[in-house]
């Protein structure tokens, strides 16, 4: 994998902004694209970019409208406008929803869980194994199992976990 490249918009192709969109640097993505438009206004493929990147619905349709304007059969183009007027009309936007990356996937969140149930399983037998260990130092002896003959004094939990194995 190659480390990441210093953000130099002048330097820009939509290749490298492609690139920054895929890796979900969307503000870099974003500013490379305003240096881009800035230089050449009539560039429908970057406002199309820009169109996936901008920070809320409002500016997108701005977008989508210029690269329309730009470029009036641009491939699924008037299908997005059509998307993102209805998105407008059906209420105010905070701005962008966080982008996927933003937020834990499942795969993660499951990781996590599944840690933290091996901490909770770790920290019982540990404490179990330390209370056992705790009452043989202390010398008091242990109790027989219930029902056992009051003379059997039941093992520590150490030496029954190392018994099985």
């Amino acid at each position: 994998m190659s480390a990441v490249q210093p953000f130099e918009p002048q330097a820009m192709s939509l290749n490298r902004i492609d690139q920054l969109i895929k890796d979900g640097r969307y503000d870099e993505a974003r500013r490379a694209l305003r240096h881009v438009l800035s230089r050449d206004a009539h560039n429908a493929a970057g406002w199309w970019r820009y169109a996936k990147v901008a920070p809320d619905l409002a500016e997108a349709c701005t977008a989508v409208t210029n690269v329309l304007a730009i470029e009036p059969e641009f491939p699924r183009a008037r299908e997005a406008l059509a998307i993102l007027k209805r998105r407008l009309a059906e209420g105010p936007q905070d701005g962008a929803p966080p982008a996927p990356t933003d937020r834990p996937r499942r795969d993660q969140i499951e990781s996590l869980i599944g840690l933290a149930l091996l901490v909770a399983a770790l920290v019982l037998v540990a404490g179990a194994a330390l209370h056992t260990i705790s009452s043989s130092l202390s010398g008091a002896p242990a109790a027989a199992p219930e029902g056992a003959p009051a003379d059997v004094k039941q093992r520590p939990l150490i030496v029954y976990v190392y018994a099985d194995w």
